[in-house]
């Protein structure tokens, strides 16, 4: 029916987007790996991580809460153009490790514009004209694919990716509670201190604890020569914590 045939369309249209907009890795890369459906392979159906499911989002431990986002079309705009590159390297929103808005940066693909002219200027503002630019990373989950293994150093499990990585690429956002600095205190007191840690401070007052659930990123371990790390990105006025290269990382090599 009509109904299924706008649904298609819909999701052909988004597939198409995230793909032309991402550019650092090609379109069949880019869907965020489950790290359920790893777990799952019959090569460590044996041990999986102990008390630890996947989430898509954070979630807000009270009396942490979550702020009310600014709505897409206020995201603060940056002066990139589709037809000069688009938002690259130079792009000023991506400096400041701010992403810029689906549908509303002019970095991204010009949607041909299917606006009634009954709209009004206010709602003409709020529609989208453009397709996601190359900024939007967190948005639409555009990293390499990776692989949850279990170390043979007995150090738990470990996160690689499948595929060569050059510097400054993302990995996966770093997902998991956000509690406040009373919260973790408690938290440390009720567990072994020689048990991994998996917080990572978020600013304000506020933390990340990804030890019972989160994302696949909390899988990287801690190293002396470590070739990657934890950047701050903020999307709205809501900040997130994201797992980013610092070299170049060979296929199959452990972050």
């Amino acid at each position: 029916n009509q109904m299924e045939r706008r649904k298609r369309k819909l999701r052909k249209t988004k597939i198409k987007t995230v793909g032309d907009a991402a550019e650092a890795f090609s379109p069949e890369e880019l869907n965020e790996f489950n790290p359920g459906e790893v777990l799952d392979q019959g090569w460590n159906k044996k041990r999986k991580p102990d008390r630890w499911r996947p989430i898509t989002e954070n979630v807000y431990v009270y009396p942490a809460c979550r702020e009310m986002n600014i709505p897409p079309y206020e995201w603060q705009q940056c002066d990139c153009n589709f037809f000069k590159g688009g938002c690259g390297e130079d792009c000023v929103n991506r400096r400041l490790q701010m992403e810029c808005a689906i549908g509303f940066c002019r970095g991204g693909a010009p949607i041909k514009c299917t606006s009634s002219i009954s709209l009004t200027p206010k709602k003409k503002l709020q529609q989208a004209e453009h397709f996601a630019c190359a900024n939007t990373v967190l948005q639409s989950c555009t990293y390499p694919p990776c692989d949850i293994f279990e170390t043979i150093d007995n150090r738990g499990f470990g996160l690689r990716c499948m595929i060569d990585v050059s510097a400054g690429k993302p990995i996966g956002e770093y997902r998991g509670e956000i509690i406040t600095t009373d919260e973790l205190q408690s938290r440390r007191k009720n567990i072994d201190p020689n048990a991994a840690f998996y917080t990572a401070a978020l600013g304000d007052g506020l933390f990340i604890d990804a030890q019972s659930k989160g994302a696949y990123a909390r899988f990287a371990n801690h190293s002396c020569q470590p070739n990657c790390e934890l950047q701050k990105w903020t999307l709205g006025n809501e900040i997130k914590l994201l797992l980013v290269t610092t070299q170049y990382v060979p296929a199959l090599t452990e972050l």
